[in-house]
C-alpha cells in the first residue's frame, strides 16, 4: 500500500495494518461481496507493490548498486542482528573497540597501503550498515528497496531505500 496512505490506516483496535492483515481483510471483503476469491489476493498484491515503489528524491546524484531482489536475499541472514539486545551489544563493542585501539594507532605518516585498507574497510562496513537497514525492514514484514550510491551536495553516500518504513510501528521505525 502506498506509504502516504498506509501510515494513516489502522485497525479498530488501533494497530497498524500489516501485509498479512491486509490480505486477510481483503479476502473477507471479497468473499462477502461474492466476487472471485483470487481478486482479494490480487488487490492485496497490487497495493503492496504500490507501497514498495521506491522513489528517487534526495541526493543530486543517485545510482543503484544492488537491485532490491539481491538486497532482500543478502539482508535475510542479517535479520537476527536487528534485535534490540544485539544492536546495543554491537554499538557497545564498536565504541569499546575504538576506545581501546585509539592509543595504539600510529598517527604519523600514512602510506598508500593504509589508505587502501581503510577505504576497503569503510566500503565493506558501510555496505553491511545499509544491509542492516534492509534487514530491519524485513524484520518488520516489508521488502527493502535497492542499495546504491549517490552524492548529497558534495558528500558521497551509500543508501538503502526503506520507503515502507512509514508503515511500521514507532519502535520498528526506530530500529530501521
Amino acid at each position: 500500500m502506498p506509504a502516504d496512505l498506509g501510515r494513516h490506516l489502522r485497525t479498530w483496535d488501533g494497530t497498524r495494518l500489516s501485509p498479512a492483515l491486509l490480505r486477510a481483510a481483503l479476502a473477507r471483503a471479497v468473499s462477502r461481496a461474492g466476487a472471485e476469491p483470487h481478486l482479494g489476493e490480487e488487490l492485496a498484491r497490487r497495493l503492496a507493490a504500490a507501497g514498495t515503489r521506491h522513489g528517487s528524491r534526495g541526493p543530486w546524484i543517485r545510482r543503484p548498486l544492488l537491485p532490491a531482489s539481491w538486497v532482500a536475499v543478502l539482508a535475510m541472514p542479517l535479520v537476527p542482528l536487528t534485535s534490540t539486545a544485539v544492536l546495543l551489544a554491537l554499538a557497545g563493542t564498536g565504541v569499546a573497540g575504538l576506545r581501546l585501539a585509539w592509543p595504539t594507532l600510529d598517527h604519523g605518516a600514512i602510506d598508500l597501503t593504509t589508505i587502501a585498507t581503510a577505504a576497503g574497510l569503510l566500503l565493506v562496513t558501510t555496505m553491511v550498515h545499509e544491509l542492516i537497514h534492509a534487514a530491519a525492514l524485513l524484520r518488520g514484514g516489508y521488502p527493502p528497496g535497492p542499495v546504491g550510491m549517490g552524492v548529497v551536495f558534495v558528500m558521497p553516500v551509500l543508501w538503502c531505500d526503506v520507503t515502507p518504513v512509514a508503515l511500521l510501528p514507532r519502535g520498528d521505525r526506530l530500529r530501521v
